[in-house]
């Protein structure tokens, strides 16, 4: 019985240990300065949810590219794609086009967010399209 609730133990430290030494990267740097323009983003993102689904991701295998697929050829803005489990993977790309093409050969694979800051005819657009690209492959 002592040995029963002696492992116990142990395994709740072990637990409790390596979940205060996991890495997440989910605060900003500088969210003094990203608080102020709250209102302004919050509106974009408003505006965003109306035009989220004109906007496709897909990852091609045979040549290791993620496509950006828009159904608007008057989109301008840039993307963020975020991974929430590294900061040191983050990167932005600007566009003025109806979609991209991104070489994925040197981008981990895994959960990746992308936050799309976009504006069409003097209309701002904000909003987040989420995807993985499974690791296996």
């Amino acid at each position: 019985m002592a040995v029963t609730i002696g492992v116990f133990m142990t395994m709740i430290i072990a637990f409790v240990y390596l979940m205060f030494g996991a890495k997440v990267d989910l605060v900003s740097e500088n969210y003094y300065e990203s608080g102020i323009s709250y209102e302004q983003k919050l509106k974009k993102k408003i505006n965003g949810q109306s035009v989220k689904h004109r906007i496709d991701i897909k990852f091609d295998l045979s040549d290791n590219k993620l496509r950006v697929i828009t159904q608007s050829n008057d989109w301008n803005g840039k993307v963020k794609f975020y991974r929430p489990s590294n900061k040191k993977d983050d990167f932005e790309i600007e566009f003025s086009r109806a979609g991209m093409i991104i070489d994925w050969k040197n981008k981990p694979k895994g959960y990746w967010k992308a936050l799309f800051f976009v504006s069409e005819n003097g209309k701002e657009y904000a909003f987040e399209k989420e995807f993985s690209i499974d690791a296996s492959l």
